[in-house]
């Protein structure tokens, strides 16, 4: 992340020289060029690094509509894009720890039938005694080790990146935004109440 804020911010400095004796509606588009590549890029590196700054891009472009200005909005939306799963070998000790001795009572399909920024989920059924009577079919949602605490760094940089390309208003209350999306999170994060809520 530190890698791609950098390499923004060398292309902010050069639209700005390159563009400073242009006419305000070329200055614009060539403005519009510098944030699709930005936004492109990040999308890119974010798929790759999961977590919460890909997932608070996701909130906030969902009501960017209403506040944010047409060039943020879009660029946000780029990390709306499907997000690859992580490796199952990399899944197995997450399962391991929360199952204990009930992981091996467990028939897993490796490949997950959903994955997302904040977790992924695979396909289980729970191993009968009797062959010819399987067991209940379960889904199992599987949160990647790491992202609760990252939650405050990660809308931390994600705001600073925002400010960086100059993508929120001057009078815009970024404070009251960060905030809720911080609350979403923790929520989409809590898999029991989700779980309750379900039932």
């Amino acid at each position: 992340l530190t890698k791609f804020t950098l390499g923004a911010t060398s292309k902010v400095l050069g639209h700005n020289l390159s563009t400073l004796f242009d006419e305000t509606d070329l200055k614009s588009e060539k403005w519009r060029l510098v944030l699709s590549q930005s936004a492109k890029n990040l999308s890119q590196e974010l798929g790759e690094l999961k977590g919460s700054l890909m997932k608070a891009g996701q909130m906030i472009s969902m009501y960017g509509e209403l506040f944010l200005p047409p060039e943020a909005n879009e660029f946000l939306k780029t990390l709306q894009s499907q997000s690859p799963p992580v490796e199952f070998s990399q899944i197995v000790p997450i399962l391991k720890n929360e199952f204990a001795e009930k992981f091996n009572s467990l028939e897993i399909e490796e490949n997950p039938i959903g994955a997302a920024s904040l977790g992924q989920v695979h396909r289980a059924r729970s191993r009968n005694h009797d062959p010819q009577t399987p067991g209940p079919e379960l889904a199992l949602k599987v949160q990647y080790p790491g992202v609760e605490k990252a939650i405050k760094s990660d809308l931390k940089s994600l705001r600073s990146l925002l400010k960086l390309l100059n993508l929120l208003p001057s009078d815009f209350q970024a404070d009251v935004l960060f905030e809720e999306v911080e609350t979403m999170l923790r929520q989409e994060l809590d898999y029991k109440l989700e779980q309750e809520q379900t039932k």
